[in-house]
């Protein structure tokens, strides 16, 4: 009579390995793209909404300059950033006007 030890169980722990090994990157890079996502839109509607408040601004009439508008623009936004955790913040750039030769 034969005797054969068989060894259940270890082939799938191996194939349950490689499974994981196999789907886990494009887990994280899914997880990932929807994080990236959503900060994205986060800071989009941030832009949005600073944008609507300077010009809800600037219907206000008065001795408003453009500079004004936009330093109110910034402020909002910056506001919105802030208190939605992120720390970051957009900062008012000055556009120089360059001559060219």
């Amino acid at each position: 009579m034969r005797c054969s030890i068989r060894f259940e169980g270890r082939g799938q722990r191996g194939q349950a390995l490689a499974e994981f090994v196999l789907v886990t990157p494009f887990l994280l890079i899914l997880f990932f793209g929807v994080v990236d996502f959503t900060l994205a839109l986060r800071d989009w509607i941030a832009v949005t909404n600073a944008t609507r408040e300077a010009a809800r601004f600037a219907s206000l009439g008065g001795d408003l300059t453009s500079d004004k508008i936009s330093e109110r623009a910034v402020q909002k936004s910056n506001h919105i950033l802030e208190t939605a955790g992120g720390g970051r913040g957009i900062r008012r750039c000055r556009w120089r006007r360059q001559q060219w030769r």
